[in-house]
């Protein structure tokens, strides 16, 4: 298989880590860190979404090697995955007990998979798909996404036969915003 290199660097740009997992491309490559920076999820053009553990700088030098394990894979017929961003962790308050203790330091993903953007929660079961945007969805190539900080939105890019950036709201598949790029 091929391997993507994978470099964690400090604020001035000094190397901390690095090392090596299977990838299915080397051209698309999707990653994010989970807030407490100790698990990495990674997409590579294929259809998993890997989950790397262990992959943070405490404990005694050198830390451990980390745990590469298959998180997640999109259901048969989807396209391949490219982009992939974590969303923000659940609300405690918001959950009817039991729940995990202590909470996921993550609430869920959106995963850029080329026929269409899918929303998958922190188990990696798809809930939402996201495909807007003028042009015949046949031609849609969702490359990436990125989410809004500040709202409960996110951005696809379509690399598609008509390359635009569309802003989508989370809740539902209505789009928000078509900008051409």
């Amino acid at each position: 298989s091929l391997g993507g290199t994978i470099r964690r660097i400090d604020k001035n740009g000094n190397p901390l880590r690095t090392f090596t997992v299977a990838t299915d491309s080397t051209s698309c490559i999707g990653i994010d860190l989970s807030p407490d920076q100790r698990t990495l999820f990674m997409v590579s053009g294929g259809r998993t979404i890997k989950k790397i553990s262990d992959v943070s700088l405490t404990g005694p030098p050198p830390p451990p090697a980390p745990t590469v394990a298959t998180f997640a894979t999109l259901p048969t017929g989807s396209g391949t995955a490219c982009g992939l961003r974590l969303l923000a962790p659940v609300d405690a308050r918001s959950l009817t007990p039991p729940f995990e203790t202590p909470l996921p330091a993550y609430g869920g993903f959106i995963v850029a998979d080329g026929r269409e953007i899918k929303r998958l929660d922190r188990f990696g079961v798809v809930v939402g798909t996201f495909n807007a945007g003028p042009g015949p969805d046949s031609k849609r190539n969702w490359i990436d996404v990125a989410l809004d900080p500040d709202t409960q939105d996110f951005w696809g890019v379509d690399a598609g036969e008509t390359t635009q950036l569309v802003k989508f709201r989370i809740g539902g598949a209505n789009q928000l915003v078509v900008s051409p790029l």
